[in-house]
This record gives C-alpha cells, sequence and structure tokens, in this order.
C-alpha cells in the first residue's frame, strides 16, 4: 500500500528523472553538433569522380585518399585536377576515410588516425606544410620542394615513415585514348603538365610491405603475365630464316620439348645501315611470307615475338607527336 505522502515523494523523483534525462538527450545533442561540425569544417566535399573528401586551405587542397594516403595539391592555373593521370591511376580506386579539421595557431590541421597534417592558414603553397605522428609528437615529413617521382622505391630496411611522391610531370590521356590520328595538337590530346606541385604521402609507418602494396594501389596494378611466358623460350640473336627457325622447333620436339614463346632478332627487318636497325619492313629474303610463319607457330601454340628497336618518326619531336603515334 502506498500512503499519499509516499505517493508525492515518488512523483517529484519521477519528475527529477525526467529533467535529468533531458538535461543528458540536450547534452548527447550539443556533443554529436560539435563533433559533426569539427568533421565538416573548412571548404570540403566529395568529389564527382571517387568519394574521396578534401580539405582546401588558400591554394592547398589536402585529399584524404585512406588513412595511410593522403594527396597534397597545389591550385594550378586550371584549378585542382580530379582527372586520372597516367602515373597516378589508382587514385580515385581509394574509398577515403574519415578525419577531423581544427585551427590551430596559424595552421590549419587535418587529422587522419594517428598523424595530423599542418598546412599553414591561407597557404599560397605547400611551404610549411608538414605530418606529426601523434602517438610520438615527431615530425615524420616535411614539404622541401625536392619530391620527384622516379619510380624507384627504397630498399626495405630504408623505408621511411613517411613516402611523399609528386605526380609532376602530371600527364592525362586524351579520352579516346592513345591512339592515332591526324590532329593539329602537338601532344595528341595529351594534357601535360610541368612543374605541378600534386604530393601523394604514403603513411608506410617504416613498414616495406604495407609500402609496396599502397604503392601499387595508387599508381594502378598491372595485369598478370599470360600463363605461357613461364614457359620455354628460345631466344637468342640469330639471322632466323623462316625454314630455320622451324626447323629449330622442330628439334626441340624431337627431344620431347615443347616450346612455349619463340623470339626472332633484329634481322626480320630491312633496316638502311644509317637507321641502326629500325623500320617495319619485312626482309622478304629471310621471311618472303611472315604471315604463314606466324600462322605455322601459332598452329603449334607457340607466341612469336619479333625484336624492336623503337626510333621516332620523321618530324616527331617526343613520344606523343602525332607523327609518332
Amino acid at each position: 500500500m502506498i500512503f499519499p505522502g509516499e505517493k508525492q515523494e515518488e512523483l517529484k523523483k519521477v519528475k527529477k528523472l525526467s529533467k535529468m534525462t533531458k538535461l543528458l538527450i540536450c547534452l548527447a545533442l550539443c556533443f554529436a553538433a560539435a563533433f559533426s561540425a569539427a568533421l565538416i569544417s573548412g571548404e570540403q566535399c566529395v568529389n564527382a569522380a571517387g568519394g574521396n573528401k578534401y580539405v582546401v586551405e588558400g591554394n592547398v587542397r589536402v585529399q584524404v585518399l585512406s588513412e595511410s594516403v593522403i594527396r597534397l595539391e597545389l591550385k594550378g592555373s586550371n584549378g585542382f585536377c580530379d582527372d586520372v593521370t597516367l602515373q597516378m591511376a589508382g587514385k580515385n580506386d581509394f574509398n577515403g576515410a574519415e578525419y577531423t579539421v581544427k585551427t590551430s595557431g596559424d595552421k590549419k590541421v587535418v587529422s587522419v588516425g594517428d598523424y595530423n597534417v599542418y598546412i599553414p592558414l591561407k597557404a599560397k603553397s605547400l611551404g610549411g606544410v608538414y605530418v606529426k605522428d601523434m602517438t610520438t609528437r615527431r615530425t615524420v615529413w616535411t614539404y622541401t620542394g625536392n619530391e620527384t617521382n622516379s619510380g624507384e622505391l627504397p630498399m626495405p630496411a630504408d623505408t621511411p615513415d613517411v613516402l611523399a611522391i609528386n605526380d609532376c610531370p602530371r600527364i592525362i590521356e586524351p579520352a579516346g585514348g592513345y591512339a592515332p590520328g591526324k590532329t593539329d595538337d602537338p601532344y595528341s590530346g595529351f594534357s601535360i603538365e610541368e612543374n605541378v606541385n600534386d604530393i601523394y604521402l604514403i603513411i608506410a609507418q617504416k613498414d616495406a610491405e604495407k609500402l609496396r602494396s599502397e604503392y601499387v594501389k595508387l599508381t594502378g596494378r598491372t595485369n598478370m603475365i599470360p600463363l605461357s611466358a613461364f614457359g620455354l623460350w628460345e631466344s637468342r640473336y640469330y639471322e632466323y630464316t623462316m625454314e630455320s627457325a622451324q626447323a629449330v622447333v622442330q628439334e626441340y620436339y624431337d627431344h620431347d620439348f615443347y616450346l612455349d614463346n619463340f623470339v626472332i632478332d633484329t634481322d626480320w627487318r630491312r633496316s638502311p645501315s644509317d637507321a641502326g636497325g629500325t623500320g617495319y619492313e619485312v626482309n622478304t629474303d629471310l621471311f618472303p611470307d611472315i604471315a604463314a610463319f606466324f600462322d605455322w607457330m601459332h598452329d603449334r601454340d607457340i607466341n612469336v615475338m619479333a625484336n624492336d628497336h623503337v626510333k621516332m618518326a620523321p618530324g616527331a619531336m617526343h613520344a606523343f607527336s602525332p607523327e609518332d603515334i
């Protein structure tokens, strides 16, 4: 049995609890709003090509590709670049990562996992940009202006905390790809930007395997070579004729060896003495019907490689010249 006085006391407790609940809910909503503001502060959005968020501070864009790959780009004359480039073919394959942004003194700070990226406020260049490992409070990378993309990775024992790669020159393929065709464009539709500052930071944490995994993902994975490439090869510098090449194949068969690949060297072509072994005119003295020779090899499941010495076409200034393509 509950007496009237006790009932009033119970009602007071319920009201008091109700006020406390409302206060806790209010505090939770305020915290969530503040946290959301921290996540979306600064100028940032999702690019059209992928889903990777970015922050812009002055002329510098910080793009978080993942917790292990961060892009720092200085705005060029055409603005920021979202196109896939020849060297960074896999950059839009990343899914992004959560990060926070805050202002600390004269720096904008982008925090990704255990790392902070510091960018001077109203930055006009990448000068003064650096990265800190917040678990050790060490600065693990500072922009120097000497970042390149040689294609070489450090020896495993020399793997750094952070490897910086500059996508320079920045090359963008034409919409139609690398294909022949008449054009007045000296670069055949390719966009080639020199002296760009488009830095990709791979946070390797001195882990050689992680560095290589992220590097391959960023620069684009290559196709696996065909299984036949692991097979038996006949490749030597020799002036083969159609008949002598077929005789070599038969000799392998006579000894129960089956070739997968056969290489004919430079003499398959007619090349003037001043052409340095280049050109594409078939030497019919050695291969009177080279198409029939290829068919004979293919009927036996043998791949044929013809040695090629590259030489630019007359009038070509570089590899992208329409004359060469």
